[in-house]
């Protein structure tokens, strides 16, 4: 796991894992979260919000980049960002640099087609 000040990034095989502990376990969260979720794959998606607003998190999602871009230039009041770097419309990479420049913690899910680009 490499960490920064506000990038949180945790390679993963499995795209289903319970993202209510890993945020846990690397946060020690206790207070109640707005989390933002960036997810294309809606199945993804769902299981993301679900787990999380079963833990009590106020969660707010959209499933392409162009969508959460717009959305953070009118509000950007989130504590997380769950972001999928492979998005339709603005890519994960740009919308990270947007989140930072709003101080969002952004935990980046790697899926396998970005690792393998990554490693080419």
């Amino acid at each position: 796991m490499q960490t920064s000040d506000s990038i949180v990034i945790i390679p993963t095989y499995n795209e289903r894992e319970n993202i209510e502990n890993i945020i846990r376990a690397v946060f020690g969260l206790e207070k109640t979260f707005h989390i933002l979720i960036i997810e294309d794959d809606a199945a993804i998606a769902e299981v993301l919000r679900l787990n999380l607003e079963c833990a009590d998190y106020t969660v707010t999602a959209f499933d392409n980049g162009l969508a959460a871009w717009n959305a953070l230039a009118a509000d950007h009041d989130y504590d997380l960002a769950l972001l999928d770097m492979m998005l339709p419309g603005v890519d994960g990479f740009t919308l990270l640099q947007k989140l930072q420049e709003y101080g969002i913690l952004s935990l980046i899910h790697i899926s396998e087609p970005t690792r393998q680009e990554a490693i080419s």
